[in-house]
């Protein structure tokens, strides 16, 4: 019997020092894991939050990546019959069309203006100010900026023009490289009348290695990258002064390549040449009449000369009056 309840109790003995052993060497971890954790109810999410509770900057970074397009939109006073087939979901504006590359079954950006009246308008603005509009003129400017509307036109701070250096616009005296650029620096002072929160003009120039050395008298081939700058600086300050015209800040010219390649290899050596031309010709150009004095030499000649005519009239009064006396008086 003795043998048989040792048999017995030998395997649970083990087992009590088994799991103690178990129990020194993990911790609490086994203590932990023992008993089943109580099941908790489910996390009810409906999938909203409060969106303007956020900083303004942050939901302006929102907007950034909701709306914002590498490629340009495009500006039309009408929906063409391609537009209305291919690309149905507009954004805000009728007119204001999304280039190509708009992925079509996207409508997070409808969502995000119609959720309400305050983010609507945040929207629209940020909407305005991140991207590019591409406005295609092939009559005047000003008739289709006049027609822009006036409220995306108060915040859009990007536009690009397009350029060649053939158009048919009769405004247009001058079909040549020099005279494409003139035409750049007046229609993209033009845009800031209309656009009064312009930052960036985008000129996009479709010319020829042949129009712009031959035509344009610039050869840059075969020398260093300054030279290239050097003399392109050159060939603008001449025709601004022809012109009688300053580059403003805010245009840029961008290449686009039209049978070679080579044009568009220029482009950055046009852009370095722009910035040094807006600085050098804007430090040439005549200072203010308040700033030169020039005014108030005229202020104060005006009122000099006036003394001179006031003494020169009291004068002759006092001459007439005696010839009075004397005539009167003989």
């Amino acid at each position: 019997m003795d043998s048989l309840s040792d048999s017995k109790t030998s395997p649970s003995n083990d087992d009590s020092s088994c799991f103690t052993e178990a129990q020194e060497a993990f911790g609490v971890l086994l203590l932990s894991f023992k008993n089943k954790p109580d099941d908790s109810k489910p996390y009810d999410r409906s999938g909203t939050f409060r969106f303007l509770d956020l900083p303004r900057e942050l939901r302006d970074r929102i907007y950034y990546y909701s709306l914002y397009r590498p490629q340009p939109y495009h500006y039309r006073r009408a929906l063409a019959p391609f537009v209305k087939t291919y690309y149905p979901d507009h954004i805000v504006v009728n007119p204001i069309q999304p280039a190509s590359g708009w992925n079509k079954n996207d409508g997070s950006h409808v969502t995000l203006f119609m959720t309400s009246p305050q983010i609507y308008q945040e929207a629209f603005e940020a909407f305005c100010s991140f991207n590019t509009f591409n406005i295609s003129a092939k009559r005047e400017l000003d008739g289709i900026l006049r027609l822009f509307p006036q409220k995306p036109a108060g915040s859009i701070q990007r536009i690009r023009l397009t350029f060649r250096n053939f158009i048919w616009r009769r405004t247009w005296r001058n079909n040549t490289s020099e005279g494409s650029f003139a035409q750049m620096i007046s229609e993209s002072r033009l845009a800031k009348e209309y656009f009064p929160s312009l930052r960036e003009c985008v000129c996009a120039w479709y010319t020829s290695e042949q129009e712009f050395e031959q035509n344009g008298g610039v050869s840059v081939s075969a020398i260093s990258y300054e030279e290239k700058v050097d003399i392109i600086t050159d060939w603008m300050k001449f025709w601004c002064n022809q012109y009688h015209m300053v580059p403003p800040k805010w245009l840029k010219v961008e290449y686009q390549s039209y049978q070679c390649e080579y044009v568009k290899s220029l482009e950055e050596v046009f852009a370095n040449a722009l910035e040094r031309c807006k600085k050098e010709v804007h430090d040439n150009s005549p200072l203010d009449l308040e700033e030169s004095g020039q005014k108030w030499l005229e202020e104060y000649w005006e009122e000099h000369t006036r003394g001179k005519r006031q003494t020169r009239c009291a004068q002759s009064q006092d001459l007439r009056a005696c010839a009075s006396q004397l005539h009167l008086n003989p």
